[in-house]
């Protein structure tokens, strides 16, 4: 950081600033100090809240209930307007496997990473959460 930037970070008291690869128009979020992440803004509980919600919507335990499949896979794409699910699915997934109703076996959790690609997690109720990392958006699946 160049002695000018820090200056302006010193003048306007920013404590903490990341760098978000999104397509333009840029971007500027301002967020305000909070103690529920303890000292982080980035709080993998963010994103368990926001899937587990998913799963339990009725509508969703309907449709997979009546499939009455062994395995029932729920997919959610995790947009950057939910800001604190999309940056803990980018930067910390968490650790512990989501509490999942009865009807979903595995949930799914992609968003886009801008030029990167779709970056992936799923996770099995009795499992945590596995990275499968990002996939390239050039990659199409083959035409049948």
């Amino acid at each position: 950081m160049t002695s000018s930037v820090f200056r302006i970070f010193q003048d306007l008291r920013i404590v903490e600033g990341s760098l978000v690869p999104a397509s333009p128009p840029a971007r500027i979020w301002i967020g305000g100090p909070t103690s529920s992440v303890m000292g982080s803004i980035v709080n993998p509980d963010d994103l368990q809240r926001a899937i587990e919600y998913e799963a339990n919507k009725p509508d969703s335990r309907r449709k997979l209930a009546a499939s009455q499949c062994m395995e029932r896979h729920l997919f959610v794409c995790v947009d950057s307007l939910k800001t604190e699910a999309w940056q803990a699915l980018i930067h910390c997934a968490p650790v512990q496997p989501p509490m999942l109703p009865a009807e979903v076996t595995h949930m799914w959790a992609a968003t886009d990473e801008g030029q990167g690609g779709i970056l992936v997690l799923v996770a099995e109720a009795s499992k945590g959460w596995q990275n499968l990392g990002t996939i390239p958006k050039s990659q199409r699946p083959a035409e049948p």
